[in-house]
């Protein structure tokens, strides 16, 4: 489980460039920022990631998510 307060870059994962990553926030909060715009993501909230996106997740509260990974 993911601390609060802590970030970490989806590109240092190295999935980003390589897979697309539907997620759905279950439990908690997170403050996911792109080179473009910043998404608070609450319980419920669903995100697709096109391939090849980069991203900082900030956790706001510790959460727990739904995800598929896709290589298509």
């Amino acid at each position: 489980q993911a601390e609060v307060g802590i970030r970490y870059a989806q590109e240092s994962r190295g999935l980003g460039d390589v897979y697309k990553e539907d997620i759905h926030v279950i439990e908690g909060s997170l403050l996911v920022t792109t080179d473009k715009e910043s998404y608070d993501l609450e319980v419920g909230d669903i995100v697709l990631f096109k391939k090849g996106i980069k991203s900082v997740w900030t956790i706001k509260r510790s959460f727990k998510k739904f995800f598929v990974i896709d290589n298509c």
